[in-house]
């Protein structure tokens, strides 16, 4: 006992210990008022905001649940679930949770750790029975480690992953039959990518010898008393909805062999809240090496920035830790966070992808946000002060490290590059910002290639060989690109080739007509105007049909996972203009020189060829050819 304590008289030590009962009775009181007063007042916030968001998005539904301290304090549905039925959405309500899915699948591999069936860092090849991944850097496997932190370095091609062929398909099956290039060495940098948890899900097979959903079923849902949360079938699977017209469309590519990846889970608010009780717990039901983990910084590219967990990404709000893990399929758009600080857990799903699935995206995040900023203070924007250093070795365009290398999504690449540019002592970013609303962001150096938001609480990092993290999305970095590789440059060479080729369809037409009723003779010639319209054909219908798919992009991304006539169509154009290109410029080449240098023939002969052969080039270096398919 300490002897300060023991010298006081007995009455006084009384008196002491009453008083500080006394004082640790009325602080528990107190906090126990303003928790169930923030429990009150959650529910009248929620509703406002999501009612809010339902509306300017237009989006059929919603629904939320949040828990906190073990408790659930919110499990509520908004909206409508099926407009056709005019269903309500519930907090019993089946939706899809998409690439939330991934949590549980890690959650599936770390019990199996735990029980000594896996191992997190033993080459996958030691695991897998039917197929191996190439040794592309030997010496350098992938482990289950790199699969749970999205650092495995495979390519990112989810290309028809949801179409109609592959629906017969095991895991196993579409595992070997899908499985990407290795573009990256692994563990060099965390970049989100699907077929991570494609092979996850099949260790998870191979080292319980159970279906993937069953052992989920059995290991997972069971023991948490997640009772309505299942793997569906064909015709059980919810509505997922985009604005189509004056109404919503029922959108499709929900189903898939790849289940854990997020394809055909259904669950409720109600599941959700259990969930994430048991994670802020410590998961004892589910094993004690498995929550913990996940929860834990398994790879972060700089200590000063967020890094990945298992299955989560990490971020920081009003200076608390929140291990995040978003969930996005067509029509339906997840946002699930923990916190463990404040015990809290927030998970939101819209069953509409809105006017537009980016700003449903970032209204998933704004409720998040949001609940966490309810339950604590609200940080200060920082007031650093810039570091004097050179920083124009930053500017300059960078562009999503997630980027297939193999198929025609690649193109996406020429229409979303992010600018770096130097303003004083400042950077300043355009096309990075998670907010739609928001193009332009100027970032305060901090030293080290570190920066932090102007007026903001988000950071930047920009490491020595050009790799850019942002604080909103450790797993999404950008590379800085070479003079020769900018985007806006090929763009510009792509269209410009195309309105040639565009030009050359009038002229040729024109030529054509007047050709047969003056009955122009001339192998050369008629081959040149031939080959002149071919190619502007061509090029016509490959621009209408760009303009189409690029009408609706909530369709576009739909059409990626399932495949669609107008997708294929548009890379068989580009691949016929690849073959029509050379004879085309052959001709073009031949009537130079019988132009006896008269420069108007020569301009007129090369035009269409030469702006033909620059939108190939480019269009084969973004894949947009049945090369890349």
């Amino acid at each position: 006992m300490d002897k300060t304590y023991a010298s006081l008289p007995r009455r006084a030590g009384a008196l002491l210990i009453l008083t500080a009962l006394t004082a640790m009775t009325m602080t528990a009181f107190s906090g126990t008022a303003r928790a169930q007063q923030s429990e009150d007042d959650i529910t009248a916030l929620v509703d406002d905001l999501v009612r809010d968001q339902l509306e300017d998005n237009d989006i059929p539904g919603a629904a939320v649940a949040v828990t906190v301290g073990g408790e659930s304090v919110l499990e509520r549905g908004y909206g409508l679930a099926d407009l056709e039925t005019e269903t309500p959405f519930g907090s019993e309500t089946p939706f899809l949770p998409a690439s939330v899915t991934k949590l549980f699948t890690t959650a599936a591999a770390l019990r199996l750790v735990e029980a000594g069936d896996l191992d997190l860092d033993a080459d996958v090849n030691d695991h897998l029975s039917g197929f191996s991944v190439d040794d592309t850097y030997p010496g350098r496997p992938v482990t289950l480690r790199h699969l749970l932190s999205y650092t495995s370095g495979f390519d990112d091609d989810v290309y028809r992953w949801a179409d109609d062929e592959n629906r017969g398909l095991s895991l196993a099956e579409f595992a070997r039959k899908h499985e990407p290039g290795r573009v990256r060495p692994p563990g060099e940098t965390s970049v989100y990518n699907n077929y991570d948890f494609v092979l996850a899900g099949l260790l998870v097979e191979e080292a319980s010898g159970e279906q993937f959903e069953t052992y989920l079923a059995d290991k997972v849902f069971a023991p948490l008393g997640m009772d309505d949360t299942r793997f569906a079938a064909e015709g059980e699977v919810p509505s997922g909805h985009r604005p189509s017209g004056n109404g919503q469309a029922e959108t499709a590519g929900h189903l898939s062999p790849v289940t854990p990846t997020g394809a055909g889970l259904v669950s409720t608010a109600a599941d959700m809240n259990r969930f994430m009780a048991s994670m802020l717990s410590g998961g004892a039901e589910l094993g004690l090496s498995v929550a913990p983990p996940m929860m834990s910084r398994q790879f972060t590219i700089d200590d000063r920035m967020p890094g990945t967990g298992f299955g989560f990404r990490e971020a920081t709000r009003n200076g608390r830790t929140v291990w995040f893990k978003s969930g996005d399929l067509p029509g339906f758009h997840n946002a699930f966070a923990l916190v463990p600080d404040l015990e809290l857990g927030v998970h939101i799903v819209f069953n509409g992808d809105g006017r537009l699935a980016a700003e449903t995206v970032f209204a998933a995040n704004e409720l998040v946000d949001a609940v966490i900023d309810h339950f604590s203070e609200e940080t200060a924007a920082s007031e650093d002060f810039a570091v004097r250093t050179d920083l124009s070795r930053y500017e300059g365009r960078y562009v999503p490290l997630r980027s297939s290398e193999s198929n025609f999504t690649r193109m996406s690449l020429l229409f979303s590059p992010v600018v770096v540019t130097v303003e004083g002592d400042k950077l300043a970013t355009s096309g990075l910002s998670p907010d739609p609303a928001v193009d332009r962001q100027r970032w305060v150096p901090t030293g080290d290639g570190l920066f932090r938001e102007e007026n903001g609480t988000d950071t930047l990092f920009i490491t020595t060989d050009g790799t850019l993290v942002h604080s909103a999305n450790s797993t999404e970095p950008y590379r800085h690109l070479s003079w020769f590789e900018n985007p806006a440059a090929h763009a510009v060479v792509l269209l410009a080739g195309l309105l040639a080729l565009l030009v050359g369809l009038i002229v040729s037409t024109i030529a054509i007509v007047r050709g047969i009723v003056h009955r122009h003779k001339g192998a050369l010639t008629w081959a040149l105007r031939l080959f002149t319209w071919s190619a502007g054909a061509v090029a016509a219908a490959f621009l209408i049909l760009t303009g189409l798919a690029m009408a609706d992009e909530n369709a576009m991304m739909e059409s990626v996972l399932t495949g669609s006539p107008l997708l294929t169509a548009m890379t068989v154009l580009a691949s016929v203009l690849l073959i029509v290109t050379p004879p085309l410029f052959i001709a073009a080449a031949a009537s130079w020189f019988k132009s006896d240098g008269r420069a108007r023939g020569m301009v007129g002969h090369s035009l269409p060829a030469v702006g033909a052969l620059g939108a190939c080039l480019v269009l084969v270096s973004y894949n947009v050819t049945l090369l890349g398919v």
